[in-house]
């Protein structure tokens, strides 16, 4: 599995974890938890309250942008990382 920077350092250093099982990849928290994709909720009633708090937080659609910064993982410094 190719991971951007960020997620690779998580899994080495902080103590996730990655599991393969066929063609379906599990994320595990450090607590061993199974990082479940989140449902759908629903909604409803009005969402202006909502729309309105998160407009004072500063969410948007940018917010939960990734932090990869789009460069191919340096492989090499990977290697050297975990032999070390």
């Amino acid at each position: 599995v190719t991971l951007c920077t960020f997620h690779h350092q998580l899994v080495h250093e902080g103590g996730w974890r990655v599991e393969l099982e066929g063609k379906e990849v599990r994320f595990f928290r450090p607590d061993g938890a199974r990082l479940l994709w989140p449902l759908r909720s629903a909604v409803h009633g009005s969402t202006a309250r909502l729309e309105m708090m998160q407009s004072t937080l500063g969410i948007g659609p940018e917010t939960n942008r990734s932090r990869w910064n789009g460069k191919t993982p340096d492989y090499a410094s990977c290697v050297t990382a975990v032999r070390e």
